[in-house]
């Protein structure tokens, strides 16, 4: 991405707490990166259980005996994360 466009800021987005930490390590590390721990949704303010079950993890109950765990979390727009920003931002999109 920075070859195509190096004003591009990146913005990791991730909703598992627990990758926070390494996350923003490695966002700190990266010059035009920056790391938001969310939620993404179509609205913001609405709380949510959050399964976390590494790359398995959704708002969705997944029907097995996978263990998981269960987080509260309230959801939140790109827009709101991204919205502030000043150029364009490269974004790569795991959805579920």
């Amino acid at each position: 991405a920075r070859l195509a466009v190096p004003d591009a800021a990146s913005l990791m987005v991730e909703p598992q707490p627990g990758k926070a930490p390494l996350l923003e390590s490695l966002a700190r590390s990266l010059p035009g990166t920056r790391f938001a721990s969310a939620l993404l949704s179509s609205e913001a303010g609405t709380a949510v259980t959050f399964f976390e079950m590494e790359t398995g993890s959704s708002m969705l109950a997944e029907r097995s005996n996978a263990s998981r765990l269960e987080t509260s979390l309230i959801t939140t727009t790109l827009d709101q994360i991204a919205g502030d920003a000043a150029g364009p931002i490269f974004l790569k999109i795991d959805t579920q």
